[in-house]
């Protein structure tokens, strides 16, 4: 199984909202979403975020689950790691030794489908 992790939260020290500020028409996670949704090989499409308009957001997506971050995993400061084991858990995922977790931040919007594949069948 491929799961691909989308975290975005609602602050930023520079750009507050980021994650939903429109880049060419569409709000920034929109490009993730679209291009997690559309990657052929991606199961499951995990979002977790702080913004309760991008999860409601992220909810029209295909294979989309949403899961509210707690605002100690909000900050700054925290890293992905915990970030993603939180969503994973929050999911109640089981993964087995064969499954793949891709982590598709919104803040690279220009991805394509057949490269997060790409990266799916690499790993």
């Amino acid at each position: 199984m491929i799961v691909a992790v989308v975290p975005a939260r609602k602050g930023s020290v520079r750009i507050p909202g980021k994650n939903m500020k429109r880049l060419a028409g569409s709000p920034l996670v929109v490009w993730t979403l679209e291009a997690a949704t559309s990657a052929s090989l991606v199961n499951r499409i995990i979002v977790t975020s702080d913004d309760p308009n991008l999860l409601t957001l992220a909810k029209l997506y295909d294979k989309v689950e949403t899961f509210w971050r707690e605002p100690a995993l909000a900050g700054d400061e925290v890293h992905d790691y915990p970030v993603v084991m939180d969503a994973l858990y929050r999911s109640a995922l089981q993964l087995a030794d064969d499954d793949v977790v891709l982590l598709l931040r919104p803040t690279a919007p220009f991805r394509k489908p057949e490269e997060i594949n790409h990266v799916a069948e690499l790993l």
